[in-house]
Parts: structure tokens; sequence; C-alpha cells
């Protein structure tokens, strides 16, 4: 970092374990990263003094991030790559990433947020904000030259700059700074094939988030297709169309992601029974659960809470890999 100052954001994480990866380290994890209307964007610093062993997991929100110092590898279920300070990663809406850290006092600038934030229309520029992280991740640009790096590091400093003020215009100049560094890779020579941005964006690209809370305000109904377009006020077929366009996946699709992954905090912070949670989460019965779990995520449920439980009175404590603390934006 160009910066002298020592970020406000930044989380010292004393991870232990090794850069051999295992069963347990490669364990999917949810991450339960507080984003809502009223709070579109968290961010953290992260300095990791130990190497890692391999580590995913999937959230609300899509993500950013750029590597500061150090040595680390960025994970996605079929793609992987190795990383130096100035490359940068994006992961989509509740998508399986991750990372493994390989040299100590690595250090990660890492942005979630709410596609809302970005997705203002644009009617004249036509532009998709939310274009590189549909595409799949071996297709999404990176910083490959010094040039490149040392912009992402330049971008990099100024977001933190701004997520530290106490500037009362902070939110709008933190969207422009992300909408440049956007810009600039939407531009990048991997990604100049990239420039059919598609028709405008749509206002309703703003209703979504209400579908988005459906899970998370009554996770033991069903939920359906419909009841999704009548929260967000579309037609089915319209809120279809919108949500794949925006997410990449199907509302189906991230209905069952969501369960999974509150599946997930209740097996490693609770003793409840397989039974108990099943019903708490929308799924038929215990079978039903077990089933799903282990086609998403390759363990079974009970497997799974053995290797990351952690006792209830510590269940808000943070694993290895993670991003720690991340700071609420408001």
């Amino acid at each position: 970092m160009a910066s002298g100052r020592r970020p406000i954001g930044v989380a010292k994480v004393p991870l232990s374990g090794t850069s051999t990866p295992n069963r347990r380290d490669a364990a999917l994890e949810f991450m339960n990263v507080p984003l809502d209307e009223a709070r579109p964007v968290v961010w953290a610093v992260n300095e990791y003094e130990y190497p890692t062993g391999r580590h995913y997991d999937v959230h609300v929100g899509v993500e950013m991030g750029v590597v500061l110092t150090g040595k680390s590898r960025r994970l996605y279920p079929d793609h992987g790559y190795s990383t130096r300070p100035g490359e940068v990663w994006f992961a989509g809406l509740w998508e399986p990433h991750g990372m493994q850290i390989l040299e100590p006092g690595t250090k990660h600038f890492v942005l979630g947020f709410l596609p809302e934030f970005l997705g203002v229309p644009d009617t004249q520029a036509h532009c998709d904000w939310m274009q590189l992280f549909r595409l799949p991740p071996e297709q999404r640009p990176r910083a490959a030259s010094q040039a490149q790096r040392e912009a992402a590091l330049r971008f990099a400093d100024r977001m933190i700059a701004i997520l530290n003020s106490n500037d009362v215009y902070r939110l709008a100049k933190l969207r422009i700074a992300m909408q440049e560094f956007l810009l600039f890779f939407m531009s990048v020579p991997k990604s100049a094939g990239i420039v059919d941005f598609g028709d405008p964006l749509s206002a309703h690209q703003h209703n979504l988030l209400s579908a988005f809370q459906l899970v998370d305000r009554r996770p033991d109904l069903k939920i359906t297709l419909a009841d999704g377009a009548q929260a967000a006020g579309m037609s089915r077929s319209q809120f279809a169309k919108q949500f794949h366009l925006q997410t990449g996946t199907t509302f189906a699709q991230y209905l069952i992601r969501r369960r999974i992954g509150g599946v997930m905090g209740d097996l490693r912070s609770t003793d409840q029974k397989l039974q108990a949670i099943a019903a708490r989460w929308g799924f038929a019965d215990a079978s039903h659960l077990v089933r799903l779990f282990k086609s998403h995520t390759g363990a079974t449920p009970d497997s799974y809470r053995k290797q990351n439980s952690v006792k209830p009175s510590h269940a808000s404590e943070l694993h290895a890999g993670t991003m720690p603390k991340p700071h609420v934006f408001e």
C-alpha cells in the first residue's frame, strides 16, 4: 500500500495450519455478512500471520478484493490461480469461493456489497456493473501486468481512505471509486471482447433485495418463484429473467444455497438435532436435508458438524480463512 498509516479496517488474523490442503480446511463455510438496505457495504483489510490451508466460503452479496502484500491463491470450485501484490479477484452472488495464504504477512483488502449499491440505471452508457461477477471465474479479468497491479493498489488505497474517512459524501465517493475500479478491469486486454453491455439497466434491479430477504425472514416456509416475484413487484417471467441476469443463477438455486448456508451455521454453532435444523430451514425432513447437503458440499451434515463445530458460547468466533470482523459501512 502506498498509504503509510494503518487503516482502521485492518484485522490481524492469527491463523494456524499448514499450506497442505486437507478435508477439513477445504470445507465450505457460510459467512453471515451483515448486508441489507441500510448497510449495503462491508469491508476489511485482513493481515494473515501464517500460511493456511484452503478455505471456501459463500455469503450474501458480491465480493471484490485486492492483494496488498504477500502471496496467496484464489480458489473457485473448478478454477484457481496464484496471486501477488496488486492482483484482484471478483466473486459473484452466493458463489462458492476461497483462498489459501502462502506467505506470512499477506494482506488483503476485501469489499462485499449488494448489487443494488452499484446498480444505478444508466441509459446512456448501458453499463452493467455486475458483468464481471457473472463471468465464469476463468474468464474474469486479472491484473496481469505491473501497470495494472500498480493501478489496482492505487484504487485500493483510495477506497480504504474513503472508508476510513468521516466525509458526509463518502458513500457517493465510494460508489464512484468502485465503478471506476470495475470500468478499469472491464477494459483490460483479457476482457477486451466484452464490449456489448446489453440493454440499459432496469430499475427492477433495485427490487430484488426484498426477494433475497424472504428466506432470512421466514426460513421455515416453502418459497416459490411466485413469492419472489410478488416481493419484487414483478411478473414471474420478468422476475426470473431479472434474477438470473443479475445473479447468474436461478431463484430456486439461490434458495437452496441460502438454506444450506443457514444449516451450516447451525451445525457449527448449535447442538440441535438434524430434524429440528431441517424444519427451521424449510426442508421436508432430515433425509431431504442430508441428500441436498451432501450434493452441495460433498459432506454429510454429521461429518461437517464433527469437523467444524464450535461451542455455542463461541458461535460468533470466526474460523481460519474468513473475513474477520468486517466493517459495516453505514
